[in-house]
């Protein structure tokens, strides 16, 4: 008895780079307080396109954390349910941190 393995090579892992990561972390502790950033115990198994990007150009990937409680579902789950809530603190984030990144000498 013989076993066969169909293996497709799929996305490449994506990897955060030091000084991007490092740049985003205190900008979102100086944001939203040390007690709302946190990194992730151990590394995910996800596919992430941006992850060619990061191949090519330094960078972060990260969350911006959408869930009202904990209880409620993912990203990309059937009963997943956009928080508009957090629109406001998204992109007041985003653009404080664009500014902050093109001020940099």
């Amino acid at each position: 008895m013989g076993v066969t393995i169909n293996y497709e090579r799929g996305y490449d892992p994506t990897v955060n780079h030091k000084v991007e990561t490092d740049f985003v972390r205190d900008l979102a502790v100086s944001f939203a307080g040390q007690d709302k950033v946190f990194d992730l115990p151990r590394p995910m198994m996800g596919s992430e396109d941006f992850g060619y990007m990061l191949a090519e150009r330094p960078g972060t990937y990260f969350f911006l954390g959408t869930q009202r409680t904990p209880n409620d579902p993912p990203l990309h789950h059937p009963r997943y349910d956009f928080n508009d809530d957090i629109l406001p603190i998204g992109t007041t984030f985003w653009v404080e941190l664009a500014e902050r990144y093109l001020s940099r000498s």
